[in-house]
């Protein structure tokens, strides 16, 4: 006899697939302990260690499924009616469940496979949803932990960090970094600056903060609407490891309000799309660290 506990409702789909074409005399017992009361189904704790089971079922192919909610399924060839009716007055000796009969079933396979496989499917179901709402449930915590990672900037170097405010101010050439999902806006934008400035842009809000770290620009063009991490989260972001960043939201008409908890979450602006060169010239303009150095080159 094979007891088969781990994923037994799937492995049970499995093996009436098998024998749904397999030669005549399969038999199946179903012991629906699930729908008993709750008192009675601790009486047949016991019975699960199938002990009483393999004493009379003699067939060592025959399959034992162990179900999650208590409920045991026999498997076999060779299992009559009579090795039915001893299993379940042996169940009635050691339990003392009087109705056990109204919680016993026996079927032929091969007249009752359709009934017997929407049983299975039925017991199974469950277990798959439950499986689908974890893989998702553990999806949204690692997006969730990467997120965190990506907002504390954790991964990367303190020195980095730490030397933003003076790599910006020591660099000649300033730096502009744009952070907006739509490729066509980005590249817009990129277009109407990179004649002037040194324009570096990125899609996502996974890489706004690591590279803001890295380049240290003297302005950055953030979007509010970003698809992986909340453009006011990435503001939050490196305002905190960068108080005197100098961030211009990016959005769209409808976004008003949002931009309005911007700015009082300290960007300096917002452009609207579609965007207007003279907007994108009037902060880069205003923006300190880029006055700084015109005032520079015109003295040199």
């Amino acid at each position: 006899m094979i007891v088969i506990e781990k994923e037994a409702e799937l492995k049970l789909l499995d093996e009436l697939k098998r024998i749904r074409h397999e030669p005549n005399g399969y038999r199946f017992i179903h012991y629906s302990f699930s729908q008993m009361k709750e008192e009675e189904r601790g009486l047949v704790q016991e019975l699960l260690t199938l002990k009483i089971i393999a004493d009379i079922i003699e067939n060592p192919h025959a399959k034992v499924f162990v179900c999650e909610d208590m409920d045991v399924i026999i498997i076999g060839q060779n299992i009559f009616t009579r090795t039915f009716d001893e299993l379940t007055i042996e169940i009635y000796n050691l339990c003392q469940i009087t109705n056990i009969r109204e919680f016993s079933k026996f079927y032929d396979v091969d007249n009752s496979w359709p009934r017997l496989y929407n049983l299975a499917k039925n017991k199974y179901q469950p277990i798959l949803d439950r499986k689908r709402s974890e893989t998702e449930f553990e999806a949204i915590q690692r997006k969730t932990l990467e997120k965190q990672t990506v907002l504390s900037a954790s991964h990367v170097d303190k020195k980095l960090i730490a030397s933003i405010a003076e790599r910006r101010l020591r660099r000649s050439e300033i730096n502009i970094l744009i952070v907006e999902d739509d490729a066509f806006s980005r590249k817009l934008i990129r277009n109407v600056l990179n004649k002037q400035y040194h324009v570096i842009d990125v899609e996502d809000g996974k890489d706004a903060v690591e590279t803001y770290i890295l380049i240290s620009p003297d302005i950055i063009f953030l979007d509010i609407d970003l698809p992986d991490i909340n453009g006011h989260e990435i503001l939050e972001s490196i305002l905190k490891i960068d108080p005197s960043a100098y961030i211009v939201m990016l959005s769209g008409n409808s976004d008003q309000d949002n931009v309005i908890r911007a700015i009082k979450e300290g960007a300096k602006g917002f452009v609207t799309k579609p965007f207007v060169k003279d907007r994108l010239y009037k902060y880069i303009s205003e923006c300190p660290t880029v006055q700084k150095k015109i005032i520079h080159q015109r003295v040199e």
